[in-house]
């Protein structure tokens, strides 16, 4: 009796239900997801890295006018108002360019001396630069004039051969062409010595009636500057000018951070402008030192600026995001996500495949789920 219950269990067993194979179990989950890839939807998204500012630009506190700074309270991190002054300028820094003119023409004028000297005919006094250059001019000539001086007694002694016949005509010549030669060599010296130095002294005098018309210029300026701030805020970018600094025209001295409320600003590129626009969804993923340090908010865009900015070689557009969360602080760095619009997740497969197999096009379209 219990061989024949034995073997109608075992019957039962072989033939019950078995379960299904595993490779059929892949092959149904795989034929399922390729069924919902055109149904699914996902987020298309772009990101863009961009820092929370005022709404309003920084203002620049640049210099009007070159002179020194007087005084001034220009520190970073200090809180100005509108119209606060914020440094004084004393324009009477030209008192050192005044005696570094002033340096300029005494030197000049002592080069003028030594050359009108040796144009008249004496030894300069003044200047190393003309002394040694009259030492050379006068070693050359002294060699010239040895060379003349051997020549002409040549000369004198080939003419009264040439009257008693004991040279031909054509030795006298050449003896004649050899002095003449030399006659004209040390004349032509001294007139490029002379047009030399007539050069110079008309240079050197040119220089100086520029020096005294700056002179005049910088003396008729002279005045004391105040420097005001165009809006409230905190100074930024100090360059660290103190009493005594020297500043040019237009020089910036510091910015000026305004008040008042952030916005999120980040540069997004021109191809994707025409996808987004005032109210579009963007989700804010704020820099942190951890993982869980990392906050994200959601806002929208605000406003897209109309010029056109170059960042490492690519326009992008700005785009500003409006910021209604005080915890927010001016210079926090976030990445930005730009919601574009949704579409099925074949298709963003496809666009990945064409990315990949087509190098020509842009790669840098970056999509989230």
């Amino acid at each position: 009796m219990d061989e024949l219950e034995d073997s109608t269990l075992d019957l039962i067993y072989r033939r019950g239900v078995r379960p299904l194979s595993p490779v059929y179990v892949v092959i149904l989950v795989t034929t399922a997801s390729l069924a919902a890839l055109p149904v699914v939807r996902v987020n298309r998204v772009v990101n863009a890295r961009g820092i929370i500012r005022p709404v309003v630009e920084p203002a620049e506190v640049c210099s009007p006018v070159a002179g020194v700074i007087d005084s001034t309270i220009l520190v970073n991190n200090l809180c100005v108002n509108p119209g606060d002054t914020v440094a004084w300028i004393r324009q009477d820094i030209p008192e050192a360019r005044l005696k570094e003119f002033d340096h300029l023409i005494e030197i000049n004028n002592r080069c003028t001396e030594d050359i009108r000297r040796i144009l008249n005919g004496n030894k300069p006094l003044n200047t190393g630069r003309y002394i040694q250059s009259f030492k050379h001019h006068e070693t050359a000539l002294s060699c010239l004039k040895l060379q003349k001086d051997y020549l002409e007694e040549e000369l004198h002694v080939s003419e009264m051969l040439y009257r008693e016949k004991v040279i031909p005509n054509r030795e006298y010549m050449h003896h004649l062409s050899d002095f003449l030669l030399i006659c004209a060599r040390i004349d032509d010296m001294q007139e490029q010595y002379r047009t030399q130095l007539e050069e110079e002294l008309s240079r050197i005098e040119r220089e100086n009636r520029e020096y005294g018309g700056e002179m005049v210029l910088i003396t008729a300026s002279m005045a004391n500057y105040f420097v005001i701030a165009a809006t409230g805020g905190s100074v930024q970018n100090c360059t660290g000018l103190s009493r005594g600094s020297v500043v040019t025209a237009g020089q910036c001295l510091g910015i000026v951070s305004p008040y008042g409320n952030l916005a999120a600003v980040c540069y997004l590129e021109t191809g994707y402008i025409s996808l987004v626009g005032p109210g579009t969804p963007v989700r804010l993923t704020f820099d942190g030192p951890r993982t869980r340090d990392i906050r994200t908010v959601d806002t929208g865009i605000w406003q897209v600026d109309n010029d056109v900015l170059m960042s490492e070689g690519n326009p992008v557009l700005r785009v500003k995001c409006h910021l209604e969360d005080p915890s927010l602080k001016k210079g926090m760095t976030f990445t930005a996500s730009f919601l574009l619009g949704r579409e099925s997740l074949a298709s963003m497969i496809l666009e990945r495949l064409d990315l990949s197999f087509n190098p020509t096009r842009s790669a840098s379209r970056d999509h989230e789920i």
